[in-house]
């Protein structure tokens, strides 16, 4: 849908008549414009000054700042009491992945005595919806900037423990992902078509938007490799088909920074797959405060471009602009012929993975085959993709490999050797000398309760200095009470090793 087709331009004439904007003088109009071209300049060349690491933090810090203020200390400290933490080395091995999906009402169908099948409404458990948006807050180094359109949101939770392992959340395809466009469509053509609004990429591709795992469980137990591994399940599937009445039949995503650095979608082929890197095109976002200003100076000097960017929906009821923000903050600064002044975009690339849910997905999105003729890909049960997490290739035992895991592998995937939870904890252990190995192992046979991460922490610290903090320091909610200078030294180890998660 465009500007000025017809639907865009009937919804645009509803709405300014029950939302009036006074007109603006040319003088107040200049006026206007200037402010906001001088406070965006002002900011980005800021901003330009220091590291995408670094832009990264303060971003972070920022919504920190603004977010506790919203938030009952009380709950956010519940929240994190609630985030699992092993007792034993081996509790990895007892972990059963529960995915209880979050959203704001749900319907379930049912028989009446006369057989008829109708549909019942709940509400969802609103503190799930709080504590979801909580962990998104404490948990991912960034920014908060939500989503619009499509999204399955999850809380990651172990059954036996009931405690928290990680979130996720689904959302609509990146149409402008080109490593992706370019290996599915071929040619410019063939994804023009299945860009427009009831083609393929707005039906049947996802992108994980949030895939974010708890600590220690990400840094010490390779916990955002099973989150990974949980985008692609048949519940994850499911749910969309259920949610929107599509087939998805591929999952995208972008690793959170860089396109070299080692990434949580490495080495869990042939489930994810690395496809190339973005191109580094995506706008350099303002801070929330600014970017509030420049959707109110939208609004009042181009209400057109406002609405159509915002508000506008297809006959379909999806949003007439995919990757909204981007794209309005594109149009803002185009308007405001900003792009000749200021840096505007990231010029970061970043690694694109896709995970294929069946061996003829491409054919699919191309349009050349139908659902009777998909072929899965793998076995994608929640616990198959549970016991590669935990033991991969290597097996539980050096006598016992799953044997479906076993005919997945190739001599090939060497990094998928290492990327077991099994692996991942014996390389934290090994990685000290004998003495400090045995230091080691005392801190871990002592019982990890919450009470003691702070403790813990400053012990591994002490073992290690060179080594990213595993635990408390990846819980972001201190930041608040920090000035700036304070973040950035608590926080070093990210600016400097790019561990940023």
């Amino acid at each position: 849908m465009k500007i000025n087709d017809k639907l865009a331009i009937s919804q645009y004439n509803n709405w300014i008549k029950s939302n009036p904007i006074k007109k603006l003088s040319v003088t107040e109009a200049n006026k206007l414009d200037k402010v906001m071209r001088e406070n965006i300049i002002k900011e980005l060349n800021a901003f330009s000054k220091i590291s995408s690491r670094e832009l990264m933090l303060k971003y972070k810090w920022l919504e920190i700042r603004k977010r506790m203020k919203t938030y009952d200390e009380k709950l956010v400290d519940k929240v994190k009491s609630k985030m699992w933490i092993p007792h034993d080395r081996s509790d990895f091995r007892r972990i059963i992945p529960h995915m209880i999906l979050i959203s704001d009402q749900f319907s379930l169908d049912k028989k009446n005595i006369f057989g008829e099948i109708n549909s019942d409404t709940y509400e969802f458990d609103k503190n799930l919806v709080t504590e979801w948006q909580i962990l998104r807050n404490f948990i991912s180094s960034s920014r908060n900037d939500g989503t619009v359109g499509r999204q399955l949101r999850y809380i990651v939770v172990d059954k036996i423990t009931k405690k928290y392992l990680g979130i996720i959340c689904i959302s609509g395809a990146l149409p402008l992902l080109t490593a992706f466009n370019d290996s599915v469509y071929l040619t410019r053509e063939m994804y023009q078509k299945q860009f427009k609004a009831g083609g393929t990429l707005s039906r049947n591709v996802a992108n994980g938007q949030t895939i974010m795992s708890c600590q220690p469980f990400g840094s010490m137990f390779n916990g955002g490799k099973l989150l990974s591994l949980l985008c692609s399940s048949k519940q994850v599937a499911d749910d969309w088909k259920n949610t929107y009445g599509d087939t998805l039949v591929v999952v995208q995503t972008t690793s959170l920074y860089g396109s070299s650095s080692n990434s949580q979608y490495d080495g869990l082929r042939p489930f994810w797959e690395k496809l190339g890197e973005s191109t580094g095109q995506t706008p350099l976002k303002p801070s929330d405060r600014t970017y509030t200003q420049m959707r109110e100076w939208l609004r009042r000097r181009y209400p057109k471009e406002y609405h159509f960017l915002t508000l506008a929906k297809t006959k379909e009821g999806q949003n007439a602009v995919r990757e909204q923000k981007n794209q309005f903050i594109r149009k803002c600064f185009a308007l405001l012929d900003i792009n000749k002044k200021s840096r505007t975009v990231s010029g970061d690339t970043r690694g694109v993975y896709i995970s294929r849910l069946y061996k003829n997905t491409d054919q699919y999105l191309r349009g050349e085959i139908t659902d009777k003729d998909l072929i899965p890909a793998f076995n994608n049960s929640i616990e198959f993709l549970t016991e590669f997490w935990k033991f991969g290739y290597d097996g539980d035992t050096k006598s016992y490999v799953h044997p479906e895991i076993k005919a997945l592998f190739k001599k090939e995937y060497r990094l998928e050797k290492t990327s077991s939870a099994k692996r991942r904890l014996q390389s934290q252990i090994n990685r000290f000398d004998d003495e400090k190995t045995k230091k080691i192992n005392a801190l871990l046979e002592k019982e990890w309760s919450s009470d003691s991460i702070d403790k813990l922490v400053v012990e591994f610290h002490k073992l290690d200095v060179t080594h990213r903090l595993p635990i408390d320091y990846d819980w972001y909610a201190p930041m608040a009470k920090l000035t700036w200078v304070q973040v950035k030294e608590r926080y070093a180890y990210l600016i400097k090793s790019g561990q940023t998660q």
